[in-house]
């Protein structure tokens, strides 16, 4: 859930490092699982090749050994490491973080102005968030935490009046959730049936080319375990993608940032502000206790 690079600038340096560290370990991650599924179906090919020529038969079990090691070692190495971990509290962290410097900005409490020490609490809830998630702080960069905190940005929205904070929110935060989530559920939702339609393809196939194979014995091929084993790769990535889950909560998140997009030009008073600002980052928050429920589940 990242915000384009200018309207980054406007948050605290904490979200900065936050966001770095989960990007960069979605990534390694990411790559981890693809290449593990990519060479695990490589290898599955070379062993389903059967040669007459023994030099060429001695070669194809080589590479596809080695291949299927290597499938191995990374998804070992995966584990191990467990980049997920990082990927998905650094996202929680960022994103709670995120929550916070908008409630800053609107000026709803805990950081109404009245108070008079809201960049002290606002720090102090900084705090918090890091000591909770201690196990992310040898992930962020320093160079980011350089950043301030607390921005010119975040400072003078906080000090503008009602329909200017609620303009910028709107505008900015609102919309630009929306826009986002609404992008993300047609892509889920189209990715989803795109890798559906191709899993049954390739079990139909391997029923198809299995019984070829009863018709014809000699092939060198056995193409029927070659696309089964494509299939279970599929499988596994469609699961590890959850395209789905994911079109469906980021469908809900954007039905009811609608309805709240819309209840802005009711608002005229602080105290409906505030409520519009709960209510909009409480559905948007539903998506930082997913990055923390997979994290607690893997």
């Amino acid at each position: 859930m990242q915000c384009d690079t200018e309207k980054a600038k406007e948050f605290a340096g904490l979200y900065h490092a936050a966001d770095e560290a989960s990007l960069k370990a979605q990534r390694t991650h990411v790559l981890a699982v693809r290449s593990s599924l990519v060479l695990l179906v490589v290898g599955g090919a070379l062993s389903a090749v059967s040669v007459s020529d023994q030099a060429t038969k001695w070669y194809l079990s080589l590479f596809a050994a080695i291949i299927s090691a290597a499938s191995v070692v990374i998804s070992i190495a995966t584990r191990a490491l467990r980049k997920d971990r990082i990927w998905y509290e650094g996202r929680a962290v960022a994103e709670s973080i995120k929550t916070m410097c908008w409630r800053y900005m609107t000026a709803i409490e805990p950081y109404q102005p009245s108070i008079g020490s809201v960049d002290w609490i606002f720090c102090d809830d900084l705090q918090r968030i890091t000591a909770e998630h201690s196990s992310i702080g040898k992930e962020l960069s320093e160079r980011l935490l350089r950043l301030p905190q607390i921005t010119t940005t975040m400072r003078e929205c906080h000090k503008a009046p009602l329909d200017v904070r609620l303009a910028k929110y709107v505008e900015d935060r609102v919309e630009e959730q929306l826009g986002w989530y609404a992008r993300k559920a047609t892509e889920n939702k189209t990715n989803g049936a795109r890798y559906f339609v191709a899993i049954i393809g390739c079990q139909i196939g391997a029923v198809f080319l299995a019984g070829t194979r009863v018709v014809d014995p000699t092939s060198e091929i056995h193409w029927a375990s070659i696309v089964a084993t494509l299939a279970a790769a599929l499988i596994a990535w469609s699961q590890f993608k959850k395209y789905d889950e994911l079109a469906q909560a980021y469908g809900q998140a954007a039905v009811e940032l609608t309805v709240i997009r819309d209840r802005a030009a009711a608002v005229v008073t602080e105290q409906q502000m505030s409520s519009l600002v709960k209510d909009a980052e409480h559905a948007i928050s539903r998506e930082h206790t997913l990055w923390l429920a997979r994290r607690d589940h893997r």
